[in-house]
């Protein structure tokens, strides 16, 4: 499948108060998620899903220095929130 990335809106107005090297670490986990697959059994990557009572079902994924959050909608997953973890 041709998955691509999409930003909720108020995902990219947080994103945009984030510095350079966060932004770079973002895109770092956003390619990995593309080239490992966003679903969980199907995904060479730790997949977590998630419960969320306002958004239906949700998924995280966790690399060594960022924390991902979002849905897949068709062929978009759809970034809801990340967190960048301190070394």
């Amino acid at each position: 499948m041709g998955w691509r990335v999409e930003q909720a809106e108020k995902f990219r107005q947080q994103v945009e108060r984030w510095s350079d090297a966060e932004r770079v670490i973002l895109a770092n986990g956003c390619q990995a998620l593309l080239r490992g697959g966003p679903l969980p059994g199907s995904s060479t990557l730790l997949v977590r899903q998630i419960r969320d009572q306002r958004a239906g079902e949700s998924y995280a994924v966790e690399f060594p220095r960022i924390v991902i959050g979002y849905q897949v909608l068709g062929e978009a997953i759809v970034v809801q929130w990340a967190e960048i973890t301190r070394a």
